[in-house]
């Protein structure tokens, strides 16, 4: 390789240092998601003294080369100087000439130079953004990582079992246990219902026009969530639903805390996703998907009688935004998808409704698929399969993806003893055993250094106070008598 000052090299790769922080700017996300060969780049990047040997070995350690990638650009390329910029663009055109000829042929192809902006085209420096953290914030562990042997956490993409998500959906509230009511719906799935995958949502169906509200029901851990969550991860990872500009993801849950606050549109945009603030770009003009999840724990009054609001900048309640949103006022060229339990579905209106999307959980197969990608040991999750058949309500249960990350959390303790007779075969003990290790994790995480002895004093503690609150539940139930959020 020429050196700095070789005008050999300055003529070479000129074409691609026309602006070096915009081509690295708009071409991030490729960049994280394709560069391989990391390791050289940190190298060279030290030699020129360019990198510290402490952010060295920091990025140096990360597992895989898209973390370590993420990392370089983050916390070196991003805030380094041009000349940082464009050695980092020089050590890439020789040992990635690929992806290089590559990037800079689409810019190309576009007929723009490359590291241009794009005044007329949606905002890729803005939408990078918004992957980049989506990726960071999605593309974490379900339930709690430290409960797992390994202490680590698991990327979505390492344990997504597929879901049984249906066009349509049951109509009202099932009271039936909810074992029966699983059962009964796992027997029907087949014949009944419009299976479609996650990723299609917002296609029609032949002879229909394509929804601009989608509603996906669900029963509690059923998976909602987690769909959301894997729709937008692969969004961002450019494998599914290109054509969308942006999504922005809002829980109804973070929501709450800010309904009684007055935003704009843009406001609210910004804050749930800081990386967008003092960004001039127009939503009206691009394809836009907002996420709303878990309708049923919203505390909005959601007044669909309230008046007209159609301002994007204009400051309201947090109520007035969403009803707008919904029913097309407010942003109309936007698509919107709201997640609910059933109970809450008639929440909104089924006239400003395109579309009713059901998630049924695991069929059989994804039963098992599940815990053999949950756990690493084979012979272990073979184990754990076996005992979840051997008991009908357990196995019927496992429909419902959060019983079985219980299931697994659970039996990968207990099989993991010499003694390991007394297996849960029941609802009631499995959850018991499932409270049991929650308390003696946060019995062990939150001891002091007095020791053993007071992380079992604290364990009687939270001995008693389960007991009390059963107690206190059963009582309740069986007076019929309903408590509020306030009351727990």
């Amino acid at each position: 390789m020429a050196a700095m000052g070789d005008p050999e090299e300055n003529v070479s790769t000129h074409s691609y240092m026309v602006d070096g922080k915009h081509f690295v700017d708009e071409n991030q996300v490729k960049l994280i998601e394709r560069v391989k060969l990391v390791k050289p780049i940190l190298d060279h990047l030290l030699q020129k003294k360019m990198l510290g040997s402490e952010m060295y070995e920091t990025i140096a350690v990360k597992e895989t080369s898209y973390e370590q990638m993420r990392c370089l650009l983050h916390n070196v390329i991003f805030p380094g100087s041009n000349e940082v910029k464009d050695e980092f663009c020089s050590i890439l055109e020789e040992k990635e000439s690929n992806l290089m000829r590559e990037l800079r042929g689409d810019s190309a192809q576009s007929g723009e130079t490359p590291g241009a902006r794009k005044p007329d085209r949606v905002m890729t420096e803005d939408q990078n953004k918004v992957k980049i953290n989506m990726k960071k914030t999605l593309d974490i562990c379900e339930g709690h990582a430290k409960l797992s042997k390994q202490g680590k956490k698991t990327p979505v993409n390492r344990f997504y079992t597929e879901l049984y998500l249906t066009k349509g959906g049951n109509e009202g509230v099932n009271k039936e246990h909810e074992v029966r009511e699983i059962e009964t719906a796992s027997r029907t799935q087949n014949t009944q219902d419009t299976p479609i995958n996650c990723n299609d949502i917002f296609k029609p169906l032949p002879g229909q026009e394509k929804p601009r509200t989608v509603l996906t029901k669900g029963a509690a851990g059923i998976g909602k969530t987690v769909s959301v969550h894997k729709f937008s991860l692969d969004w961002a990872e450019g494998k599914a639903n290109q054509d969308l500009d942006f999504i922005f993801l809002l829980s109804f849950r973070e929501l709450n805390i800010i309904k009684d606050d007055q935003y704009s549109l843009r406001g609210l945009i910004d804050y749930f996703h800081p990386e967008m603030k003092g960004e001039n770009v127009d939503f009206e003009k691009h394809k836009v998907l907002f996420i709303f999840d878990g309708l049923d724990e919203s505390r909005l009054p959601l007044d669909f009688e309230s008046k007209k609001w159609s301002g994007v900048t204009e400051s309201t309640s947090v109520d007035m935004l969403l009803v707008n949103l919904i029913k097309g006022n407010l942003l109309p060229s936007a698509l919107l998808w709201i997640t609910s339990r059933p109970a809450a579905a008639s929440w909104i209106p089924r006239d400003w409704i395109d579309q009713v999307t059901e998630v049924r959980g695991f069929k059989d197969p994804q039963k098992e698929e599940y815990f053999r990608k949950r756990i690493t040991d084979q012979n272990l999750a073979g184990r754990m399969i076996s005992h979840v058949k051997s008991s009908r309500s357990l196995y019927i249960m496992c429909h419902i993806p959060i019983f079985c990350w219980i299931a697994a959390s659970v039996l990968e303790t207990m099989l993991g003893k010499a003694d390991s007779e007394d297996l849960p075969t029941t609802l009631t003990h499995m959850y018991t055993c499932f409270i049991l290790t929650l308390t003696t994790f946060f019995s062990q995480k939150y001891a002091t250094n007095r020791g053993r002895k007071e992380t079992q004093a604290l364990s009687e503690a939270d001995r008693k106070l389960i007991l009390k609150l059963g107690n206190w539940l059963f009582n309740n139930w069986r007076l019929e008598i309903s408590y509020s959020m306030k009351m727990i």
